[in-house]
């Protein structure tokens, strides 16, 4: 009895580690997610700040531009 009581605890413990590595994981997607789609998709009311996906579309908007004028 005593070693299935020590087992559910270790696995109790293990378990409280689990859903705190995962709630940390949840902060990083969340970084990950604003440094790619800017600040709107955190949903914190400032739609102003581009992200990376943004930026990329922007340029390669401008580039195009460019070298089409290049090419007059």
């Amino acid at each position: 009895m005593e070693q299935i009581r020590q087992a559910s605890e270790d696995v109790a413990e293990v378990m409280s580690s689990v859903g705190g590595t995962v709630g940390e994981m949840n902060g990083l997607v969340d970084g990950i997610a604003a440094a790619v789609d800017g600040s709107a998709s955190l949903n914190t009311g400032y739609d102003d700040v581009m992200g990376l996906s943004q930026m990329a579309e922007k340029l390669r908007s401008e580039a195009t531009g460019f070298l089409a004028e290049m090419r007059r």
